[in-house]
């Protein structure tokens, strides 16, 4: 298993800029996943709460591996069934940058989520 090193990616871009304050699109040649999901990311911080919590959910009932795919769908569960409230439109190119993140936040649960090198140096 490779463990995530954040020293294996390039720094973050913290000064992306948006057009006409539009969160950044895939489709614009100049933005990288990694700048998407940060704009997204600023966008939406339920999403990475709700990321947290149903992780720490499966992490409490026993389970010593859980896959990021399965918290994304599960999270689009939540917001499309169990919730009235308007859900923002989950990128699938977003959920290893989310397993990152937790796994940052909880360096104790690295068991938790298997990560990859990120393709294309991001």
């Amino acid at each position: 298993m490779e463990t995530y090193d954040p020293a294996d990616e390039p720094r973050r871009n913290n000064q992306l800029q948006t057009r006409a304050g539009k969160e950044a699109s895939l489709f614009d040649e100049k933005v990288s996943i990694e700048g998407a999901f940060d704009s997204f990311h600023r966008a939406n911080p339920g999403v990475y709460e709700l990321f947290k919590r149903f992780a720490l959910e499966a992490h409490e009932q026993g389970r010593q591996r859980v896959g990021a795919k399965m918290i994304w769908e599960r999270i689009r569960w939540y917001c499309q069934v169990e919730t009235t409230e308007t859900a923002p439109k989950l990128n699938n190119n977003y959920t290893s940058r989310y397993a990152r993140l937790f796994l940052l936040d909880r360096p104790d649960l690295e068991h938790l989520f298997e990560t990859r090198r990120l393709r294309g140096g991001e």
